[in-house]
């Protein structure tokens, strides 16, 4: 029964519905309104050891006012709270009354990213608030009803172009803090932008993504809602998400199972446009449960299994994929789409093993592979362009390219020779060249092959590693890029390069940075001059690398919050090493606004000893009387370390 009205005249709304929410691991399982208040008895659902947090800025919006929370019972709000071995978390959170005739409610915990959202609770009946009809009911039979014309996936091919997206998600509250981003995979270059369409009050968006092969692989995350689709060159796909009966289907599944689920794709996704007869079918939930093969695998039978032992698992869970998607009966081209999908991922399995499956020592990894298991991949016959439609292209070739790294034998073979080359006199030019030719036959024998797709990946990701350090391309590295046989990677990175010349000329009129030059004597003294330097002011130091990807993510990301903070007065002190190369370093500086030091690694890891750092980035907050009030290791990626800074300013 829905409502229940107990001795003290409580409404009681068992497991109401509701209309979309924000996320699958917050569920409200009961409603209570009286005079006094109203109460949402709520769960969160996690893994074991995993934890939460529910924000104070907790709110309700009722007949357009915003009700705050009160208090909370069972969990300290604003605190970390961890999930035990039930997995799951149960409390009540407390708000001031709401009308009687109130008919429904939307829950908000906060105006921030990653907020938890429910929208549309019902307090009347179980009826869904949205209107269905948005998605087109000829898009809906061709998703529900598709044609099998016969015809194989057309054989991708090199080309540099363009597709758009053009999506609609139904469901939307304008109030939602959902985004949209679409990584659109370049596999020769890994540091490729992502692109962040705007979404319209009416849930509509449009973006025009970059492509690298005529037909590729794209990756959308829709809020806590992910799928991969199948883009075409100059082409248009047109998608709809049904936000209602996603949130319903991933929710009552978690209710079903009693777990959090591990991934979340996108389950109610509509096609039409270019390549949509596979999409509808390779974004079905079934269909995506076969993209995984740790779901299939079976419990080790003991710990510190050999090599030889987990490939046969892998490939046994590899078959019982495709055993199950010939089951499925999908239309050819999604299950050739599939079985390229499978096969990719049963090699990247093998390449890099699930540590926590096969329980070694982390000390005896590197024992544990050979090049006779990792050559068993040859025969997946994955070195073809179908590897753009799986998504994994760069996943694979660099896992690939690395696979020496964790093969005992080679990496002994491959450090003896460039050590008795040093020793007899060899150039740095000389080792270097030596060794890529050292990877690329460990790759031949790995792949059964010396060229295709991978390899050129393989060089293409060579170069851009090189401007990935902000270094333009010397003579050599020019000749070497002219010569590459693949002519869409070569005029790619012709044209970056090109494109970081003309930048780093114009950061030369950058006054935002200053670069110094003191010495010091220990990583003690620099601290001392630091606070003498900037007395009075709140410090943000940043300890980075050039070759660190999580420094740079890191800082692009909080880059936008800087200018308003330094208004206030924060300084921005930016700390590196002697493992930087010092051009790189230079060339990144002017575009990183703030004070830059350069120390010594001793200095540095002085530094880490009294800071308890582990690793790069690692941050330290000084406040205007000279106390380190912050100090953490890890990437920014949240506003908690804004916050912070705001809070300093007030003393």
């Amino acid at each position: 029964m829905l409502t229940v009205v107990g001795a003290k005249n409580i409404r009681t709304i068992n497991n109401p519905s509701f209309t979309v929410s924000s996320t699958y691991t917050f569920q409200i399982e009961k409603v209570d309104i009286n005079k006094e208040s109203t109460v949402l008895h709520c769960v969160s659902c996690n893994h074991p050891g995993w934890w939460f947090k529910i924000a104070s800025s907790c709110y309700l919006l009722a007949d357009g006012k915003k009700i705050k929370v009160n208090s909370a019972e069972g969990i300290k709000m604003d605190t970390n709270i961890t999930v035990d071995s039930t997995r799951q978390c149960r409390y009540s959170l407390i708000f001031p009354a709401i009308s009687a005739k109130t008919n429904s409610i939307d829950f908000l915990e906060g105006d921030f990213d990653g907020a938890f959202q429910v929208f549309g609770i019902n307090l009347k009946n179980k009826k869904l608030l949205y209107d269905s009809s948005a998605i087109p009911e000829i898009v809906r039979k061709a998703a529900m009803n598709p044609f099998d014309n016969g015809k194989l996936l057309p054989m991708p091919k090199w080309e540099n172009g363009f597709a758009t997206v053009r999506g609609k998600l139904v469901g939307y509250n304008p109030h939602m803090r959902s985004k949209i981003e679409i990584f659109p995979e370049c596999p020769f270059d890994l540091n490729t932008a992502s692109i962040k369409p705007n979404i319209s009050d009416d849930g509509s968006f449009l973006a025009v993504v970059p492509l690298y092969t005529s037909h590729q692989a794209v990756y959308i995350q829709i809020g806590d809602y992910s799928v991969s689709i199948i883009l075409e060159n100059g082409k248009e796909c047109d998608l709809y998400v049904d936000l209602v009966k996603s949130s319903h289907y991933i929710t009552d599944r978690i209710k079903a199972v009693d777990s959090y689920r591990d991934e979340n794709e996108c389950v109610y996704i509509y096609f039409s446009g270019a390549m949509s007869d596979v999409n509808n079918q390779i974004t079905k939930p079934d269909v995506c449960d076969l993209k995984s093969l740790s779901r299939n695998m079976p419990k080790p039978e003991r710990d510190n299994i050999t090599s030889e032992e987990y490939r046969d698992v892998i490939f046994k869970c590899m078959e019982k994929n495709l055993s199950t998607l010939d089951s499925l009966h999908l239309i050819t081209s999604a299950r050739q789409y599939m079985t390229s999908l499978i096969k990719s991922n049963t090699a990247i399995n093998i390449l890099y093993p699930s540590w926590s499956y096969i329980k070694i020592n982390p000390n005896d990894r590197m024992a544990h592979r050979s090049n006779d298991v990792m050559k068993s991949i040859s025969k997946l016959d994955l070195n073809n362009m179908m590897l753009a439609y799986t998504g994994k292209f760069s996943t694979l070739s660099n896992y690939v390219d690395c696979a020496i790294g964790l093969d005992t034998v080679a990496v002994k073979t491959f450090n003896l020779s460039s050590k008795k080359m040093a020793e007899n006199g060899s150039t740095f030019e000389q080792i270097n060249e030596y060794q890529r030719k050292y990877q690329h036959d460990y790759v031949a024998s790995i792949l059964g092959s010396s060229s295709g797709p991978v390899f050129d990946v393989i060089e293409g990701q060579y170069f851009s590693n090189i401007l990935d350090s902000y270094s333009p391309f010397n003579d050599k590295q020019l000749v070497e890029l002219n010569s590459m046989g693949n002519d869409v990677i070569k005029n790619y990175f012709l044209k970056k390069n090109n494109e970081l010349k003309v930048l780093l000329e114009k950061r030369k009129n950058n006054k935002n940075y200053i670069i110094h030059t003191e010495k010091y004597n220990s990583g003690e003294d620099f601290l001392a001059q630091i606070e003498k330097t900037y007395e009075g002011k709140v410090v943000m130091i940043d300890l980075w690398g050039t070759w660190c990807g999580a420094c740079r993510s890191s800082i692009k990301y909080f880059e936008p919050y800087k200018s308003e903070l330094n208004k206030k007065g924060v300084v921005f002190v930016y700390v590196t090493d002697d493992e930087s190369p010092e051009e790189a370093w230079h060339n990144m500086c002017g575009g990183i606004s703030g004070e830059h030091y350069r120390l010594s690694s001793k200095q540095t890891h002085e530094i880490f000893e009294k800071f308890k750092f582990f690793g790069w980035p690692s941050y330290i907050i000084k406040d205007k009387t000279g106390k380190y009030i912050y100090s953490q290791t890890g990437a920014i990626f949240e506003n908690s370390i804004v916050d912070k800074l705001e809070n300093a300013l007030k003393i």
